[in-house]
């Protein structure tokens, strides 16, 4: 026998002095404690861009030229009238102590505004807005509306939603986002606006990592305390209870403890592991605890008890861990890097709450009393539920079989009506400020889902030729046609504007200038009037140019269909010897990102099925046991399929990451099953009332872990964000169809396929 077999393992645990045990944990637990300060939190959406795209590359070689797309923060205001005096005042003051803040580089409102008005003298910066001259209101009024760089942008149609713009620098960390909101506020109420809305990526992380820290302390409160009182309604003994808190605590602790010594940065993903630490380390316990009190109900020594349940489950339960560890490990198949940092730490997360059980938690068994009549009582209860199981399946197989051809056509089907068409607001916390800002500026604005094509010259040519201009706003004004885009700027719009004050402010003058001399006359004004915004819009060596706007939040199905559209207008009506044209922008990415998850999906179920599939092939060395123990397993993967179909939920990131996770899982109780199967069918049972044991020994522990993990992973319907709460429903619902699926298929297709 190896040094390193199973039962070498068994035996040095049943031989380990329990202080030497509770001394190493001790010491481990300290440092673990120790490391917890180095844990950061962290939420920048570039991190869930997909790494070694070409789109990716190209966006930030088009950021480098010309500026990112989400360096701003709006704040927006209510007000029965954008032009009453004083709320422009208060506008003004708000927007003047804004600009003086150290993380704005430029501030724009109504009363920062100016427009351009030229005559033979030259030309002149001019008000938007006179609040201390009534007579000029109306003059303000018909100035605002009919200029597409102010209505829609500074403020809304109906002259009842005002906006301060603000630029913000580049690499903004937390300590900056929140330098900046603290001056938003501090502005706010100088100004006397006590209520106000904030859209912007400064905005969006703090609140997030703010609400990241949120959830994951309140999920790991709300995992212990669930867990605890379900483990006290299975076990009623408040010792077991007691020892299986302080093993899945202690686990916890220590993984915290490996991602501080590893100085590792929580995301948005990280509320989901105290739940997983939680809930894999107390199944480990409940098969542990209940084979133990088997084994010591039948008259043996705690320690003789301690080495016959580590040879019964010890290993099986090391094998479960091993396929949920895959299942999280399949998620190395996404290019995302958030998702793949979580399946690592995850993976390590459940091998760890093995050996936490198995090193720590095991030995301690041996202080536990040996189980009283009661307890036997209650336990038995769960027994005479698997009972019922065992005889309903054995008498009905053929509706066993019908209604499981039955779910699988009906997974299929749903599955096949699977849909990525995500919003933005989907990836928000609902019941938040955040995503009730969204939405005000969504409603006001006719969104704020960023768009943007980069214009790039051709051979010979520069972004501000006139051709090259003519037909970058020909694209633009074909965008514009769409009732979903709005907020649209080019490089065009300083040419447009020029023009216009050329022509004494006439708006029907805001387009390009239709003839050479005027052409001529705009060119030489450029340098003068156009400020430095122009460098954001045309790059300095000329090779480069953005055409940038904004949609509704429609859904990338929809916004999926509009940019088809774009790109064949592109190809048909413009000159890409002269230009060319190329979607960008983090809306694009947003947009890849859901690209990349269909495909990881496919990827992920497939690594998970053949990886586990080998493991079990390398186990039982039986091809007909392998069929038996994969078939019954697919079964959940298709009824969470066919619930995303049918209800139409959309296959965001965090829901995607569950069929692998899911199939990990699931496995457990179909290992631990045939583990016992294989056990009795070795010491000579016949096959029938070898199933008939493994129902009697296996079912009450399968019973009772798959109720931990249901309840434990519904703590996460409790979350304010879809996607976390579809991760709770979706899992949930996939363990209690692979328990039914492995007490009523597999021990039909045991008595049908199985042969010694």
């Amino acid at each position: 026998m190896s040094a390193y077999s199973p039962r070498s393992v068994w035996a040095f645990i049943v031989r380990t002095r329990l202080r030497r045990s509770i001394s190493v944990g001790g010491l481990l637990l300290i440092l673990s404690l120790w490391s917890l300060k180095n844990i950061g939190f962290s939420y920048h959406f570039d991190d869930f861009f997909p790494k070694d795209d070409e789109d990716l590359e190209f966006y930030y070689q088009y950021r480098d030229q010309l500026a990112a797309d989400d360096n701003f923060l709006l704040i927006g205001l209510s007000t029965p009238s954008a032009l009453d005096p004083e709320f422009l005042h208060a506008l003004d003051t708000a927007s003047t102590l804004l600009a003086k803040s150290g993380q704005t580089q430029r501030v724009a409102s109504l009363t920062t505004y100016r427009y351009l008005w030229g005559n033979s003298m030259g030309m002149f910066p001019v008000p938007l807005v006179h609040p201390d001259d009534p007579e000029r209101r109306m003059d303000d009024s018909v100035r605002i509306v009919s200029d597409p760089l102010v209505c829609g942008k500074l403020v809304s149609a109906d002259m009842q939603t005002v906006v301060i713009a603000t630029t913000t620098p580049d690499s903004m960390d937390l300590a900056d986002n929140q330098a900046l909101l603290a001056d938003v506020e501090e502005a706010m109420t100088v100004a006397g606006f006590d209520d106000y809305h904030l859209l912007g990526k400064a905005n969006f992380e703090s609140e997030l990592i703010r609400f990241q820290q949120e959830e994951f302390i309140r999920f790991s409160i709300l995992s212990v305390l669930c867990v605890a009182l379900i483990s006290f309604l299975l076990f009623r003994d408040l010792r077991i209870v007691g020892l299986s808190m302080l093993t899945v605590t202690v686990t916890l602790v220590f993984f915290l403890g490996l991602l501080g010594l590893t100085h590792r940065t929580l995301n948005v993903m990280s509320s989901l592991y105290p739940i997983i630490i939680i809930i894999v380390g107390i199944s480990d316990m409940v098969h542990f605890v209940t084979r133990y009190q088997t084994e010591r109900e039948a008259g043996f020594h705690p320690r003789r008890a301690l080495g016959r349940m580590l040879q019964d489950v010890g290993f099986a339960t090391f094998l479960t861990s091993v396929t949920t560890a895959i299942g999280f490990l399949t998620l190395l198949s996404s290019p995302i890097p958030p998702i793949r940092e979580f399946g690592i730490l995850a993976a390590a997360g459940v091998l760890l709450a093995y050996l936490v059980t198995l090193l720590f938690a095991a030995p301690m068994m041996m202080l536990l009393p040996l189980p009283q009549k009661a307890e036997q009582g209650r336990s038995y209860f769960i027994a005479r539920i698997t009972n019922r199981i065992y005889r309903s399946g054995k008498k009905r197989p053929v509706l066993t079989a019908g209604v499981s051809l039955l779910v699988v056509l009906l997974g299929i089907l749903g599955a096949s009506r699977m849909t990525t068409d995500i919003t933005l607001a989907d990836g928000l916390p609902k019941h938040t400020a955040v995503y009730d800002d969204f939405l005000f500026f969504e409603e006001q604005f006719n969104g704020f889902r960023p768009f943007e094509l980069a214009a790039i010259a051709g051979k010979g040519f520069e972004i501000t030729d006139t051709v090259v201009l003519q037909q970058i706003d020909l694209v633009e004004n074909y965008i514009a046609s769409f009732p979903e885009a709005g907020n649209l700027f080019s490089v065009t719009a300083f040419y447009k504007v020029l023009n216009r004050a050329l022509d004494g402010d006439n708006p029907a003058a805001y387009r390009l200038p239709d003839n050479a001399p005027r052409w001529n006359r705009v060119q030489s004004l450029l340098g003068r009037y156009a400020g430095p915004d122009m460098q954001l819009y045309s790059s300095a060596d000329g090779s480069m140019g953005r055409l940038s706007g904004s949609f509704r939040d429609a859904g990338t199905d929809q916004i999926g269909g509009i940019q088809d559209s774009i790109k064949q207008f592109i190809a048909r009506s413009t000159d890409s010897n002269q230009v060319t044209f190329r979607l960008t922008g983090t809306g694009l990415m947003f947009d890849k990102n859901n690209e990349y998850i269909r495909r990881s999906i496919l990827s992920g179920i497939v690594i998970a099925l053949s990886v586990i599939s080998l493991l079990m092939a390398l186990l039982y060395r039986n091809f007909r046991m392998l069929v038996i123990a994969v078939v019954p397993n697919t079964i959940p993967l298709l009824i969470c399929g066919g619930i995303l179909g049918f209800f139409r939920i959309p296959l965001d990131a965090p829901t995607a990451i569950i069929f692998g996770i899911s199939y990990g899982i699931v496995v457990d109780d179909t290992i631990h099953f045939l583990s016992r199967f294989r056990l009795e069918i070795a010491r000579g049972v016949p096959l029938e009332e070898a199933i008939r044991r493994t129902f009697s020994e296996t079912g009450r522990a399968l019973i009772m872990t798959t109720l931990i993990l249901f309840f434990g992973f519904s703590v996460l319907m409790l979350s304010n964000l879809q996607a976390t709460f579809n991760v709770g429903m979706l899992i949930g619902i996939t363990l209690l169809s692979a328990l039914i699926s492995d007490l009523y298929l597999l021990p039909l297709l045991l008595r049908k396929w199985y042969r010694p």
